[in-house]
């Protein structure tokens, strides 16, 4: 089992790099950061080898937010040559920082623009998965893992079933699936709704309420979800995504209930 912390929520401002945070991240023992996609394509080459040294040798097994929110997967002005040179730039970074699974949550990029009904945003949406994005991950030997994300955020795909369901749908090997249990606890979805679902899944995101970082313990719904994911005999890896805070305090929570 590998223990990550992703830093989109920690840093100021969000979704940026921070060299700081990323050896803190280390010193505290997580096996590894989870970054933001984007915030590598505004970033210099200067801080990139920054975060390279400062990660020493680890690795970054998933890499979130895939999608800027100025690239759309839906509606009208969905533009393939954009995205695919996006992608051009980014995703060679990626692989030099070992990332494997590439988590498309992006809710301003996959919303359902006005008008535009949830069943035909949903075909478009796989249209694209399958014509733009995963050619090109594919060949980076990449996958991307959907994310289900709270109703408030985003008005597609939203719940574990939901997008486990879309998932096997549009029947890709690489597409699968990630969870984040703060979309899950938000949406109230059951955490049962894991168990049908954790084939498909090989990342998952941990927060408490508000994106706090849990110190004192995790919630029961954390708790009855992360014993579902054990229960199933998941091994991969899970990141907090939170505010920054007691990180090392936090990691010996997770380990603790993982053990």
């Amino acid at each position: 089992m590998r223990f990550g912390f992703c830093t989109g929520f920690a840093t100021r401002p969000r979704f940026t790099l921070d060299v700081p945070l990323v050896g803190r991240i280390r010193r505290a023992g997580y096996d590894f950061p989870d970054f933001p996609v984007m915030a590598f394509d505004s970033a210099t080459k200067a801080a990139r080898e920054q975060v390279r040294e400062a990660m020493g040798d680890s690795v970054c097994p998933a890499a979130c937010n895939l999608v800027p929110a100025s690239l759309k997967l839906v509606g009208k002005e969905v533009d393939g040559g954009a995205l695919a040179a996006y992608l051009s730039r980014v995703l060679p970074i990626m692989a030099s920082f070992g990332v494997q699974h590439l988590v498309l949550g992006s809710a301003r990029s996959r919303m359902l623009p006005s008008g535009m009904g949830c069943r035909e945003g949903k075909a478009q949406f796989g249209n694209v998965l399958k014509e733009y994005l995963l050619p090109v991950v594919r060949s980076f030997g990449m996958d991307i893992l959907l994310e289900p994300l709270n109703r408030v955020e985003c008005n597609l795909l939203n719940t574990v079933e939901e997008c486990a369901l879309f998932v096997r749908e549009v029947h890709q090997p690489d597409l699968m699936l990630m969870a984040d249990l703060y979309h899950m606890e938000a949406n109230g979805e059951r955490p049962e709704t894991l168990q049908d679902a954790m084939p498909l899944i090989h990342h998952l995101h941990i927060a408490g309420v508000g994106r706090s970082l849990p110190t004192d313990g995790l919630d029961p719904y954390l708790r009855a979800c992360i014993r579902i994911a054990k229960a199933s005999g998941y091994d991969e890896s899970i990141s907090y995504e939170t505010v920054d805070g007691d990180i090392q305090g936090a990691l010996a929570l997770l380990k603790a209930m993982w053990s």
